[in-house]
């Protein structure tokens, strides 16, 4: 793996830093960005803001309308995000542990 020398101001203050340089094939799931819109998938945003603490499904999974898809926590109180129509799973655009605002895509339905 190549590593770089890089130095990086944070306020005014100078740092050298190591930077290990991965190429897209190891990079995991996690450290891409945004996930690709799925075509002709439909968004399923959050009705609230919260912490997402469950998920009850994968890509691929097919769900029925009314099943639980996800958990979100909001000033400790836990709400089901459930299925508003049967579908499959086209995408998760969330991970647990992500703190998520009213309106934002949790998944794609096709």
């Amino acid at each position: 793996m190549e590593t770089k020398r890089l130095r990086v101001s944070v306020e005014g203050k100078s740092y050298e830093v190591l930077v290990e340089m991965l190429d897209e094939v190891q990079a995991s799931p996690a450290q891409s960005s945004a996930p690709a819109v799925p075509a002709g998938g439909q968004e399923v945003r959050s009705p609230l803001s919260g912490v997402v603490k469950e998920i009850d499904v994968s890509v691929g999974d097919a769900v029925a309308d009314g099943s639980k898809v996800m958990t979100l926590e909001a000033m400790k109180m836990f709400t089901a995000i459930n299925a508003e129509q049967a579908g499959t799973i086209s995408s998760v655009a969330v991970k647990i542990g992500d703190s998520v605002d009213e309106g934002q895509v949790l998944y794609y339905l096709s």
